[in-house]
């Protein structure tokens, strides 16, 4: 693993695309955190709410006697209401308070305090039931003279405004609002933490990346390509057919399987190789695509192809070249002995293109396969065609193309833009090479090139590659 390196060590990129694609993948994730701290929060401060209660009554203070003026009321009104301070908060008023209402104690909250500018004073008692708090507001206007007389003796206090029963609650319950802001606050907390760890994956996302962090050889890039062209098919899911001979693909995608087809092929003449297998990591890298076209594209340079779907669990090759509907099982009837698998070949249009197609899937395909019986088949077919393409099964999920390994002595290894972990790829690299066949390079698929295309802002039904 000597060009690999730690995405730590690497210059760290940032790819839109990956990111959206990401958030769109976990936005369920987002949600149900968001929702789940935002119940949590609503029902805990909702259960320590305590609603509170508040009556208020205002008065006018003006001085004893008949020449006061207004500079002077607004002087003793800054007076009292100090003075009014101290008695509303003295033993003397509370326990009278208390006595007055049948009550075991002062239970609430009084506060007084001057209107700005005027000589009016308000008085506010705040309770924990409306009642309470209005109760107690009356019984200090009707007995704060008690303490009054004894400090404040020159001060006259009319009542300006009665007081009445509050109708609700002065502390609202801020249950709902937090609810809110946590909501909020945990969904961008959230979705920071996706998009961090989208831009920390160590996953190929660039030609770049696919030459510094893998040690395989480049052999090309293969642009994406829209599957559905219209709304209407994307939400019927009918896909298009993706092979280079559909008129209606777009040129930079076809321009990107030639380009990397003629790769391939220099690749394997420089080496000498007539056969080569064709796998990927995981499922839906697009591995069987791949084969397809690059068999297509082998053809159409006038050599004699012979693509062979070996992925005997997931046989594909029928479906991608439009025989869904009928049944292959040559390859089946072989490994038992039954036929000659040559007979089961099938021409494709009277063209250079020859598949040994396969419809069934076998599940014990390993304990049927006879290796020594299947190399002298390829050496033999070796004589009749330029090239074989033997699509496989993905190595992570089967050990079938560990096994064919031994028979396949090169690979071409399909990854799929931001699908796996590059230290993964790298592993099943040496996997393969360890099993006794060599990985000739590896083909970068479903990649992106521009900035619209990585955000998905084309247009549907557009004639440039996605």
């Amino acid at each position: 693993m000597q060009k690999y390196r730690d995405t730590n060590e690497m210059e760290l990129k940032i790819d839109i695309r990956t990111m959206i694609k990401d958030v769109l993948r976990y936005s369920w994730l987002i949600v149900i955190m968001a929702i789940s701290f935002s119940l949590i929060a609503y029902m805990i401060i909702d259960s320590s709410y305590k609603p509170k209660y508040t009556s208020s009554t205002t008065f006018i203070v003006t001085g004893k006697g008949l020449n006061n003026s207004i500079y002077d009321n607004l002087l003793t009104a800054q007076d009292m209401t100090n003075r009014f301070k101290n008695i509303i908060d003295s033993n003397i008023l509370k326990e009278k308070i208390a006595e007055v209402l049948s009550m075991d104690s002062f239970d609430a909250e009084a506060e007084a305090e001057i209107v700005p500018e005027t000589n009016l004073m308000v008085l506010r008692v705040t309770a924990d039931t409306s009642k309470k708090a209005f109760q107690i507001l009356r019984a200090i206007m009707e007995n704060y003279t008690v303490v009054s007389d004894y400090v404040v003796s020159n001060v006259i206090l009319e009542v300006l405004e009665e007081p009445q029963i509050p109708m609700a609650a002065s502390n609202a319950n801020q249950a709902e609002d937090i609810a809110k802001k946590a909501f909020w606050m945990s969904g961008t907390a959230v979705l920071a933490l996706i998009l961090f760890f989208s831009m920390k994956k160590d996953t190929i996302k660039s030609e770049e990346e696919f030459r510094k962090k893998l040690d395989i050889r480049y052999l090309g890039t293969i642009y994406h390509e829209r599957k559905h062209k219209t709304i209407r098919s994307a939400i019927k899911r009918e896909s298009v057919n993706m092979l280079i001979t559909n008129p209606i693909l777009s040129r930079k995608y076809i321009n990107s399987i030639e380009i990397t087809a003629a790769k391939v092929r220099n690749r394997m003449d420089a080496k000498r190789i007539k056969t080569v297998m064709i796998t990927s990591m995981m499922e839906n890298e697009g591995k069987s695509t791949v084969a397809a076209n690059l068999a297509l594209e082998f053809a159409k340079m006038g050599k004699n192809v012979l693509l062979i779907d070996l992925d005997l669990r997931k046989p594909a090759q029928h479906d991608i070249f439009g025989r869904k509907g009928e049944q292959f099982v040559g390859i089946a009837e072989w490994l038992e002995n039954k036929i000659d698998l040559k007979e089961k070949i099938v021409r494709i249009n009277n063209s250079n293109l020859f598949i040994l197609f396969n419809s069934q899937p076998l599940q014990n395909s390993l304990e049927l396969m006879d290796y020594s019986s299947w190399k002298d088949w390829i050496k033999k077919m070796e004589q009749e065609m330029d090239y074989i393409l033997i699509d496989t099964s993905p190595v992570a999920l089967t050990s079938d193309g560990e096994s064919l390994a031994h028979i396949i002595k090169d690979t071409i290894l399909v990854v799929r833009y931001d699908t796996m972990l590059a230290a993964d790829l790298n592993e099943v690299a040496d996997t393969l090479n360890e099993a006794g066949s060599r990985v000739i390079g590896g083909i970068f698929n479903n990649a992106y090139s521009n900035i619209l295309e990585r955000i998905g802002m084309e247009q549907y039904g557009r004639k440039t590659s996605y």
